[in-house]
């Protein structure tokens, strides 16, 4: 039990991680299996001011490095199987790789996470991700591409060889992106 409470507790930090950041699905080898804390540290370059960590450590950033090809079974130095739960359990429910039923059998299966209605509308959810992650990152090189050349959508498409059944999805998701400043 203590084990599930571990791992339901990272998988909030991963959604919450998900929200404000981008997931890197696709890490280079020697990043993934990593999960890496950055944060500010205070250093005083001329005189001396005491002020309270709470006050300037805002920010912390955690980079997850997913595992690719779903390699769960040997780590890329040693050879021997030492995944971390969190990072296998992300790299497979953001696979594009994995079907959603073989999915939901590594859940119950991996992490004795038995699924109800509610939590597979979750994992349909998150199988989706991954595949929005991708579209959104299609998505920012058709717009950069059609910005620095002045290209039209359609040739930036066949520029990057998009298939065809994704265009017409990409040119309204495009067309309709609301800009803030």
């Amino acid at each position: 039990m203590k084990v599930q409470n571990n791992l339901a507790r990272r998988i909030d930090t991963a959604a919450s991680i998900a929200s404000y950041d981008r997931i890197c699905t696709n890490p280079p080898k020697m990043r993934q299996n990593t999960i890496t804390r950055y944060s500010f540290l205070k250093e005083d370059l001329y005189g001396y001011f005491d002020e309270d960590k709470s006050r300037y450590d805002l920010i912390s950033v955690i980079m997850i490095g997913l595992i690719k090809d779903n390699n769960y079974n040997k780590n890329m130095d040693d050879g021997e199987e030492s995944i971390d739960s969190l990072i296998k359990m992300l790299s497979t429910l953001l696979s594009k790789e994995i079907k959603p039923e073989e999915k939901k059998n590594t859940l119950n299966k991996e992490f004795g996470i038995t699924m109800s209605e509610e939590m597979e509308g979750g994992l349909n959810d998150m199988c989706n991700l991954g595949q929005g992650v991708y579209d959104e990152g299609v998505m920012e090189s058709i717009k950069k591409l059609m910005k620095n050349t002045g290209w039209n959508i359609d040739k930036c498409m066949d520029m990057l060889d998009i298939p065809s059944e994704r265009r017409e999805r990409y040119k309204y998701a495009i067309q309709n992106t609301v800009v803030t400043a």
